[in-house]
């Protein structure tokens, strides 16, 4: 407050010397008031400066107080739709952006962010559909996943629910040659879902992974020709890239 007056004061100080310094130098023609009227505008200049730096301390203070309120209503918003019952687009929305942001945590620093993985790992296992699928698919874009996330997307391919087994088979399908040790996962739900997403991104997942073998070639066989198979195609490709012959009506031309 004490330096808001100073700095009144001297703008009003400086405003009326150098009204006076004009008119006296108009009036009179006198040189030294002239002096006395530039002396008297850089003392104003100066004022105008102060005034400006002092409500510019002001401007920011009461800038990062309503900064701090508003993220304090967020963040109060957002824990209330996180425990609200039923599903809706907001609370979606705010899952997502947790997983998102625990899954970045990690890849950024993998050493000092262990627990933001084990956040997505707990979603993963979550009963939440939306949540789960959202990471698993985040566990499926890290690079270098370790075994307990191939072990719990593996896991994902068993269940009940057709979205959370179809993203499941794209996050192995994306792991790559990390993904190994989901080869008799994948093998499974190719032979129990042919007919499914899930089918068809297993058959994609062992492409990358599987190696020949006879319970490859057997699976492949089967689901390439079972009811309503999405799979055919996938299965005939991959089984001439193991054995160099093709597949017809079951049998081997």
């Amino acid at each position: 407050m004490t330096s808001f007056l100073s700095t009144l004061w001297s703008w009003i100080s400086s405003f009326i010397w150098g009204v006076w310094g004009i008119l006296r130098w108009l009036l009179f023609g006198d040189g030294q008031y002239l002096i006395a009227v530039i002396g008297a505008a850089v003392a104003l200049y100066q004022a105008f400066r102060l005034r400006a730096k002092h409500y510019q301390s002001v401007r920011e203070a009461m800038g990062n107080f309503l900064n701090g309120i508003r993220e304090a209503v967020r963040k109060f918003q957002h824990n209330l739709i996180r425990v609200w019952p039923g599903e809706t687009l907001a609370k979606r929305r705010i899952v997502a952006a947790d997983i998102r942001s625990s899954a970045k945590s990690f890849e950024n620093n993998r050493t000092n962010n262990a627990a933001s993985l084990e956040e997505v790992k707990a979603a993963a296992r979550s009963a939440n559909r939306f949540g789960r699928c959202y990471a698993i698919d985040a566990l499926g874009r890290i690079e270098l996943p370790d075994l307990e996330m191939v072990q719990i997307v593996s896991e994902a391919l068993r269940s009940r629910d057709p979205y959370v087994r179809e993203v499941a088979a794209q996050a192995l399908f994306r792991m790559g040659k990390a993904a190994r040790d989901a080869e008799p996962a994948l093998i499974a739900a190719l032979a129990a879902f042919p007919n499914e997403g899930t089918g068809y991104y297993a058959v994609m997942a062992l492409d990358r992974i599987a190696e020949d073998s006879q319970e490859i070639r057997d699976s492949l066989q089967r689901a390439a020709f079972a009811p309503n198979s999405m799979v055919t195609v996938q299965c005939k490709i991959l089984y001439e890239k193991f054995t160099g012959s093709k597949l017809k009506s079951g049998f081997r031309e």
